[in-house]
């Protein structure tokens, strides 16, 4: 896509600090970090959303950010664990549009939180009839 960010990265128009560079994925810094070694997991083609992520392709991903983990953890940074976190849309953060996924090194009293929302234990007959719809389109 010409106006995307991501894309212009990937194809050399930008810099980017890559980590690893494939076929159909690659790992790049994050110009921003949320901690050392914030990695953004890309697919190399243009995908926007969730939506139009072919199955496979997002097992490629995956399969990357684990690898890229393990590097990680081996690599000597300051980490005792990771978030891995998907952006999808605007109004979940998704910033640019191109899908990646972030892996954020994390260690003890690093300031950044991962919380749930307020509202406490969600009745399981509610949870039950939100599972089957999601089931039902799967």
């Amino acid at each position: 896509m010409a106006d995307c960010i991501l894309c212009k990265v990937l194809s050399g128009e930008f810099d980017g600090s890559f980590v690893y560079r494939g076929e159909t994925c690659s790992a790049l810094l994050d110009i921003s970090p949320m901690s050392t070694g914030h990695t953004l997991v890309v697919p190399n083609q243009h995908v926007g959303r969730m939506a139009d992520l072919d199955p496979d392709l997002g097992a490629e991903m995956f399969a990357l950010a684990t690898r890229v983990v393990q590097a990680m953890q081996k690599s000597g940074l300051d980490m005792t664990g990771a978030n891995l976190f998907l952006n999808d849309g605007s109004d979940a953060g998704q910033e640019i549009e191109h899908l990646h996924i972030h892996i954020a090194p994390r260690k003890p009293n690093d300031g950044v939180r991962f919380t749930h929302r307020d509202g406490g234990v969600v009745e399981r007959a509610d949870l039950d009839a939100v599972a089957k719809s999601i089931a039902d389109h799967m």
